[in-house]
């Protein structure tokens, strides 16, 4: 009998050695529990096991094919996953380049659908400059500061209607985000409504300049004119401007 060899914690392909098996020897060959990638143990002729012949639990074989070390996108093959094979898909566990480390199935990163841990999908919002871009009525201006907030990109836009903001880059490019938010002001009736002292009476003649909404307004001290709608209700002006010159000669 040859002297006996410790293999444990030795590794040969898919398979680490744990210890000897109970099985020992059978027909003058050696055994030892293993334990493979995908998490099943096994126990093997070392033999085989040393000189390449066996190099997993036999879940190798039902991937087909070992990916090992190779890259798919942004997503590098580590091990097969453990479990290995869930619902009859295989499974190996990946590295993304972000260093996320991820579970997916062999059709998935074979066939290009995944490409990474996901971290592909919001670089490429963040990376694309869309300076210049109209989406809606918003045109891209510059990205916002800080760029990005909560995995989100976010952009400088301006609306037609001259106000800038700063808005998710993805809800406007799908469609999501239209607007400073003054659209939501195109069909809505302000007749008789009053902010401050201003008083809605109609829409005005402008109705619509360059996108923006105008509504005739009657202001306390009895001048009338006309306001982008959206300066009224969301922006804070209200009067005529006589407000302003009644708290400037207060302080006078």
């Amino acid at each position: 009998m040859g002297k006996f060899k410790d293999y444990t914690g030795q590794k040969f392909g898919h398979l680490e050695c744990i210890s000897i098996s109970t099985l020992k020897r059978v027909h003058g060959a050696t055994y030892w529990k293993c334990k493979c990638d995908c998490g099943q143990i096994i126990e093997t002729q070392i033999g085989n096991v040393v000189n390449g012949i066996t190099k997993s639990c036999g879940c190798l074989k039902l991937a087909f094919k070992d990916y090992t070390g190779q890259k798919f996108g942004r997503l590098e093959c580590i091990s097969l996953s453990t479990p290995a094979r869930i619902n009859g898909k295989t499974f190996w566990k990946c590295k993304c380049d972000c260093g996320k480390v991820i579970n997916a199935s062999t059709a998935s990163i074979i066939s290009g659908q995944k490409k990474s841990c996901g971290c592909l999908r919001h670089s490429e919002s963040y990376f694309k400059d869309y300076t210049g871009q109209k989406f809606g009525r918003l045109e891209c201006i510059s990205r916002s500061t800080p760029a990005r907030i909560n995995g989100q990109t976010f952009w400088k836009c301006k609306c037609d209607c001259g106000k800038i903001v700063d808005v998710n880059i993805r809800q406007v490019v799908s469609g999501h985000t239209k607007s400073c938010g003054c659209a939501t002001y195109t069909r809505k009736d302000y007749t008789g409504q009053k902010f401050g002292r201003l008083e809605c009476i109609a829409r005005s003649e402008k109705a619509n300049v360059k996108s923006v909404k105008f509504w005739k307004f009657k202001c306390d001290c009895g001048k009338i004119i006309d306001v982008n709608i959206a300066d009224v209700v969301s922006r804070g002006k209200k009067s005529c401007g006589c407000l302003k010159r009644s708290c400037n000669l207060i302080s006078t």
